[in-house]
């Protein structure tokens, strides 16, 4: 199944945001739109996983803290955006959420 539109908005970390980001490709279509919230903020250089977050301690599918040398939301979309020259980002509305769309001639 395929998309057009995409939400990236869970865990606050470099480890998790950067794995969904390999499954862009796969899920969506080539004119998709896909809005990663978080990217700039508090989060944009620092990692938050929710299963070490009170109140999520039994939640199974939350992300176990994963240690890496990068933190962040907006270090791993840089660096996916780095990795996939035809997407481009953008920020139509000031704020945490940017757009990411693939290039189109």
């Amino acid at each position: 199944m395929k998309f057009d539109v995409l939400l990236l908005d869970g865990d606050h970390n470099y480890h998790t945001v950067s794995q969904e980001l390999t499954h862009l490709e796969a899920l969506t279509h080539p004119h998709a739109i896909v809005i990663v919230d978080d990217v700039f903020g508090r989060w944009s250089e620092r990692d938050l996983f929710y299963a070490e977050r009170e109140g999520y301690e039994n939640i199974k599918t939350a992300t176990q803290r994963v240690d890496t040398e990068k933190h962040g939301v907006k270090v791993a979309v840089d660096e996916w955006i780095e990795m996939n020259p035809n997407w481009q980002l953008s920020q139509p509305i000031a704020g945490e959420a940017v757009l990411l769309m693939r290039k189109h001639a």
